[in-house]
């Protein structure tokens, strides 16, 4: 059976939409400065959910939230044993998984394709949550850091 389209599923203000797509990806893109885009990034994420809401969207961060967690857990480790390399080790282990995992759950489904900037809003909330990641990622190197310094004494 046929999936009808988005539009009449959900009857949404398109250009509301559009540009709620459009302004999330800004946010999300100072989202990923360090300590000045946490207001930001956090802006993106609910802009983020509007526009799943809007559309329809289902929405699903379990995968993207559960990267970074393994990220997390390992950069302290990481960055204790094997310095900067293993940090960065991790880094790009965790954007892998975001990536992958956004891919999966979004690129996939085109039942929703009425949204011009539908694959704005999608790089908007992936910058948004690397952005939040890679400060917590930055604040554990740090600890790492001062931990190793205090070992070696």
């Amino acid at each position: 059976m046929p999936v009808p389209p988005a539009a009449d599923l959900i009857r949404t203000d398109r250009s509301r939409t559009i540009q709620r797509s459009l302004r999330c990806f800004r946010f999300g893109l100072v989202g990923l400065l360090p300590i000045v885009g946490t207001v930001p990034a956090l802006l993106a994420i609910s802009l983020f959910r509007k526009v799943a809401h809007d559309t329809g969207d289902p929405w699903r961060p379990t995968w993207v939230r559960a990267g970074w967690l393994i990220a997390l857990l390992y950069a302290g480790t990481y960055t204790v044993l094997f310095g900067l390399g293993g940090f960065l080790l991790i880094v790009m282990i965790g954007y892998a998984i975001q990536l992958a995992a956004s891919w999966h759950a979004y690129c996939h489904d085109d039942t929703l394709a009425w949204n011009p900037a539908r694959p704005w809003a999608l790089a908007g909330i992936s910058m948004a949550y690397s952005g939040l990641a890679g400060m917590a990622l930055l604040t554990e190197a740090w600890i790492g850091f001062v931990v190793k310094q205090q070992l070696a004494y």
